[in-house]
């Protein structure tokens, strides 16, 4: 199983645990897309996120460009937390926004970014992300295997904790005897 195949399986196992949140994703690679505008249909994401690969964006890693797609997609919700986790394995080497320019968009939209470097230290770039994360309130994680990443997220389903939804209330007041007594 690829090093991705395993990241898209955790992060499903993740958005279970994410019981009322609004999620996008956005994908980056030599360019930045967005794979999902803000949802809470986490089935479309899982099935978005299961017919992707690890280079459909392109061999690079332009680390700004996907961190402002996100924004960008953050900006139009009306959310009091907003929140972009950012994954990567890679040094910033494309794009034409640097990360330190998404950074200072993401403090202007008061927006937290985590970020979670994976694979062993020297194949990404570990002080950008500690600096990315510093600079935005968040925080930075590493990740060299599938159980360190799993608990990356356990941690941040605690560090972000989701509003429990609440189940779906039905009114059943009975009003036909109303009507039924006005007919006697």
């Amino acid at each position: 199983i690829s090093k991705y195949a395993v990241v898209i399986n955790i992060i499903d196992k993740f958005l279970d645990t994410r019981n009322n949140d609004n999620i996008g994703v956005s994908i980056f690679g030599t360019f930045a897309f967005v794979a999902s505008s803000i949802t809470y249909d986490f089935d479309i994401l899982r099935q978005m996120l299961h017919n992707t690969s690890a280079n459909i964006a392109g061999q690079n890693t332009a680390i700004g460009e996907g961190l402002k797609v996100a924004i960008d997609i953050l900006k139009q919700t009306k959310s009091k937390s907003k929140v972009i986790i950012l994954l990567t394995d890679g040094y910033h080497n494309s794009g034409t926004i640097s990360p330190q320019e998404a950074v200072m968009y993401a403090q202007k939209e008061n927006i937290k970014i985590y970020t979670v470097g994976i694979g062993k230290d020297g194949t990404y770039d570990k002080k950008l992300l500690d600096t990315i994360s510093h600079n935005t309130n968040g925080k930075s994680f590493s990740a060299t295997n599938a159980e360190n990443l799993e608990n990356v997220f356990k941690e941040l389903d605690k560090l972000e904790p989701s509003k429990i939804k609440s189940p779906l209330y039905l009114d059943k007041t009975r009003l036909y005897i109303y009507f039924l007594f006005i007919s006697i």
